[in-house]
């Protein structure tokens, strides 16, 4: 006598569960990667346009408002503020707001600026809240805020942000950007 029965073996089932993981991981994978190429690459490429623009308007300055690497003489050396006069003979100070988190810019005591302008809801810093470190021509690193009898003595003025996004999603990871550039004065 015979018995026909129908079902699916254990064999049958398991390769069956193999093949559906392995069909899982890689279309998680693809949702990953998607997720992160449309919705996270377009912040972290804000935030990294954001620092860049920061650092070469504190450097180079504007066509009529000459940067850092333009300085003739400071008058002011903090970590967080620095008043220089550019080649142009314009006073340009910049400052970073510790409550709004941004650089400002004043020149010639006129109106102040945001840098960048168009900054949203990027936040700037600095490394442990200090955007500005002075030294010597002998490299040594010059104690803040630099006295005016110490002012001559700068030599290279060095600029570190870190820029980010905090509102992004909570899933996004914390973007974060550093960036240290060293600028020789023309003292």
């Amino acid at each position: 006598m015979s018995r026909s029965e129908t079902g699916f073996t254990l064999i049958e089932l398991l390769i069956t569960i193999a093949a559906v993981g392995i069909l899982s991981i890689s279309t998680a994978t693809l949702i990953i990667y998607l997720v992160q190429l449309f919705l996270y690459a377009p912040i972290e490429l804000k935030v990294d346009q954001v620092a860049e623009e920061v650092l070469n308007t504190i450097i180079e300055g504007d066509q009529d408002k000459r940067g850092l690497r333009f300085a003739t003489d400071i008058t002011t050396a903090q970590d967080n503020r620095i008043v220089f006069t550019n080649a142009e003979g314009k006073s340009i100070d910049i400052n970073w707001d510790s409550l709004e988190k941004r650089l400002t810019r004043q020149v010639d005591g006129g109106t102040i600026e945001a840098i960048p302008e168009y900054i949203g809801d990027i936040e700037v810093s600095g490394v442990d809240n200090i955007i500005f470190k002075y030294y010597d021509s002998l490299e040594n690193l010059l104690s803040t805020p630099v006295g005016s009898q110490s002012l001559g003595s700068i030599k290279r003025v060095k600029l570190e942000i870190i820029v980010n996004r905090p509102s992004a999603s909570p899933l996004a990871p914390y973007l974060k950007v550093t960036s240290s550039v060293a600028t020789p004065l023309n003292n």
